[in-house]
């Protein structure tokens, strides 16, 4: 009998996953040139911040004061975040949360994450005349 695998059903569920996704971030051939700068010190702040914005995204949870536009902005000004990147990152988040759960919660962060993303890109893409392309 195969594995089922489960929802995600918590805080500490999203945790898991970003945990796995960052540390292959860091990996990734076309990613990690975006996170070169960042210290072991960042990435402790980071993902809590990264795991209560996706906890919001999906339970409502009101846990996340930030603005994901700007954090993304900063890192485009000192690394264009290109079409490729942006593809990359959602293939990669895919393929993480696919790769541990399944369910209802996992099709609704998936589709969050595409709109998120195509929100950003296309905001990247127009603001101040910086083209992402």
């Amino acid at each position: 009998m195969a594995h089922l695998k489960k929802d995600i059903r918590n805080k500490k569920d999203i945790q898991q996953f970003l945990e796995l996704f960052y540390h292959k971030v860091k990996e990734d051939r076309l990613l990690k040139v975006y996170f070169k700068s960042f210290d072991d010190q960042w990435w402790d702040v980071h993902i809590p911040i990264m795991t209560a914005f996706w906890n919001n995204v999906v339970f409502y949870s009101d846990d996340y004061e930030g603005n994901p536009m700007d954090t993304h902005y900063k890192i485009h000004q000192i690394n264009k975040l290109t079409d490729n990147a942006f593809n990359r990152w959602l293939a990669l988040f895919e393929e993480v949360v696919t790769s541990l759960f399944e369910g209802e919660n996992v099709k609704t962060i998936l589709s969050k994450s595409q709109s998120i993303a195509s929100i950003l890109e296309e905001r990247m893409h127009y603001q101040k005349g910086n083209n992402i392309k």
